[in-house]
């Protein structure tokens, strides 16, 4: 039976989760288990409120302002978006309007070098503005800048003028001077994804960095 009193949330098995802190993830529980599932979700929405109020203050300090869609997600990831209500909002405070959370997932969560490496990575690289902002972490996710981009490629972009902005930001990404171990991925995935339209807002584990 799973109990949730706000602090406290025990898997099927009855194994509690720290909860003091941490974010659990969906495949806490089996998808089969509709009354399960709801009761995860609540709780974990419930905890990346707790989170955001802790760590963007301002108008964010009260969790009942904070509005959470769930964005998508995978084995490596969940994703949401969190805004503040409109009549929170306070054009005078510098804090963000919406930010994008991001909760690992199991395949993450199984793997604590990989949770690291991670963060290390998108640290360094937000502090470089080479990507989102950095807001905060938390036990099993953290907390990013929302980017919100619509994707408009002109008529006049032909394949061969994509190819070359893909390899310029490649070329960008490897001569960065960053203490970080490289290793080699498929180029073609990274071409696929431009050519196919996909603008790639977030640095994630997905796109590793790459030597040619």
């Amino acid at each position: 039976m799973t109990t949730n009193n706000g602090d406290t949330y025990n898997d099927i098995s009855g194994d509690p989760f720290n909860t003091a802190e941490e974010v659990p993830c969906m495949d806490a529980v089996s998808p089969n288990q509709l009354e399960e599932v709801n009761h995860l979700k609540s709780y974990i929405l419930n905890r990346i409120r707790r989170h955001c109020a802790k760590t963007l203050m301002g108008p964010w300090a009260n969790p009942q302002n904070i509005d959470i869609v769930e964005v998508g997600g995978g084995l490596s990831n969940y994703l949401y978006k969190a805004q503040l209500k409109p009549e929170a909002i306070d054009s005078s405070c510098s804090v963000p309007k919406e930010v994008f959370i991001r909760v690992y997932g199991e395949l993450l969560r199984s793997n604590m070098n990989s949770v690291i490496l991670d963060a290390v990575l998108f640290a360094l690289l937000s502090e470089k503005r080479l990507g989102p902002k950095l807001f905060g972490v938390f036990p099993g996710g953290r907390i990013e800048e929302f980017v919100e981009l619509s994707i408009d490629v002109p008529p006049t972009h032909t394949a061969e003028n994509l190819y070359g902005i893909i390899y310029h930001s490649i070329s960008t990404t490897i001569d960065l001077q960053i203490m970080f171990a490289r290793t080699v991925c498929s180029l073609a995935e990274a071409l696929y994804m431009l050519t196919a339209g996909i603008f790639v807002s977030h640095f994630s584990t997905n796109f590793s960095p790459l030597v040619l």
